[in-house]
C-alpha cells in the first residue's frame, strides 16, 4: 500500500478534522467513530461531503463511505467505494468504503443495521466482497442485484472532502457508473 493522501488535501483540513483523522488510524478505529456518528437514512436528495458531515455529526451510507475515505487516505488507503444496489429500483443503494490488507478486502462503513456495515479483510476480489453482502441486503421488495467499486480521486468535479455545497450530484454519477451484475 503506497497511497497517501494528495498533500493539497492534507493542507485543507480544519484542526478538528485533523484530529478526528489523527484519532481513527485503522479501518478498526474508523468503525468505531463511523457508529458514534448519528445515522439518518434521508429520502431527500442531500450528500454531504467529510467536512459537512463532520460538522453535523451524522451520516448516511454515502456519507460514512466518504468520511471514512477521507480519513483512511491519510494512512495508506485508496479512496474507494463499493456501490450496492438492490433489485428493486425504489430500494436505496448502500455504500462502504473498501480497503486492503495483507491483499485482502475488506469494508466499513455506516447503516441502520449493523450487518451491513463492515467486512474483515478476508475477501480475495472486489465480487467477494460483494457477494459478502447479499443475505444482509435482501428487502422485502428485493436483493442485491449489481456492484461497483469506484475510486473517488477518478470521479472528477466532486469535491468530496470539502465542499460546503450539496453532492447529490455525486450519488446520481455513481447511479449511471456501469455496474456488474452479481
Amino acid at each position: 500500500m503506497t497511497w497517501l493522501s494528495s498533500s493539497k488535501a492534507a493542507r485543507n483540513y480544519t484542526p478538528d478534522e485533523r484530529e478526528v483523522i489523527d484519532g481513527h488510524r485503522t479501518p478498526a478505529h474508523a468503525q468505531v467513530f463511523l457508529n458514534s456518528l448519528a445515522y439518518f437514512s434521508s429520502r431527500e436528495d442531500v450528500v454531504n461531503s467529510f467536512r459537512r458531515a463532520l460538522r453535523q455529526r451524522k451520516v448516511n451510507c454515502l456519507e460514512g463511505a466518504l468520511t471514512a475515505a477521507a480519513i483512511l487516505e491519510n494512512y495508506g488507503h485508496r479512496p474507494t467505494v463499493l456501490d450496492l444496489v438492490s433489485s428493486e429500483k425504489e430500494e436505496p443503494d448502500h455504500v462502504v468504503f473498501v480497503f486492503e490488507h495483507n491483499s485482502k478486502l475488506g469494508a466499513i462503513g455506516r447503516s441502520r443495521y449493523s450487518r451491513l456495515q463492515s467486512r474483515p479483510p478476508i475477501y480475495r476480489s472486489e465480487e467477494d466482497l460483494a457477494r459478502s453482502y447479499y443475505l444482509a441486503f435482501r428487502t422485502a421488495n428485493g436483493y442485491l442485484h449489481k456492484f461497483r467499486v469506484i475510486d473517488l480521486d477518478k470521479i472528477g468535479r466532486f469535491d468530496w472532502r470539502f465542499s460546503s455545497h450539496n453532492l447529490i450530484g455525486l450519488d446520481y454519477y455513481m447511479q449511471r457508473m456501469r455496474h456488474w451484475i452479481l
